[in-house]
């Protein structure tokens, strides 16, 4: 039963590291290049949760997973936040409506579901748009030290987009999901 010690090593690390920084921060990008435009002057959320905490941290907005991954990953995330406190969401989406970017979208939505603990911003957010072609792994500050922008990077590029390039989006977000919290893992006992 290690996980006791992960915990309290897991917060005293982002506690130090944060202080009580609230902000989502984006990072680890991989994209292809794809312009979205859209009114942003209109602020209303046009994903389908709205500004409630969702009932999972693995939202499928635009069904490109399969029931069974759903399960796999919805275990792994509530799993990983149970030992860590450390939360991952996942959301596809076909669009970023109203928002330019897969930056704006994911920094909205992440803020106003609240993931992850707002006093050490210890979340993080693997948003994927089949439709517009781009990935992204997004953490909050709390998470800098535990998740580099390198590392982020490498997930995307070696786990995740050789699985997205065949169309297996499950197969690619499960790996994505594996890897950061195998990264993590690996970071926090350091």
């Amino acid at each position: 039963m290690n996980s006791k010690p992960f915990n309290f090593f897991i917060a005293a690390a982002l506690f130090i590291a944060v202080g009580n920084s609230a902000c989502q921060h984006a990072k680890n990008t991989t994209e292809e290049s794809t312009s979205v435009t859209a009114d942003t002057s209109k602020k209303q959320i046009s994903y389908h949760a709205g500004t409630q905490k969702p009932a999972s941290w693995i939202n499928d907005f635009e069904h490109i997973i399969d029931n069974n991954t759903i399960d796999t990953l919805t275990f792994l995330v509530n799993d990983f936040e149970e030992k860590t406190a450390v939360t991952i969401a996942v959301v596809t989406t076909a669009t970023f409506s109203p928002f330019n970017s897969i930056e704006e979208y994911s920094e909205d939505l992440g803020n106003k579901w609240g993931i992850g603990l707002k006093e050490i911003n210890n979340g993080m957010m693997v948003v994927v748009s089949a439709t517009q072609r781009k990935v992204r792994i997004f953490t909050g500050l709390g998470m800098d030290q535990l998740l580099s922008d390198a590392a982020g990077i490498k997930i995307v590029n070696e786990q995740m987009l050789p699985s997205f390039q065949q169309g297996n989006y499950s197969v690619g977000i499960t790996k994505g999901v594996k890897e950061i919290r195998r990264v993590l893992l690996l970071q926090a006992e350091k």
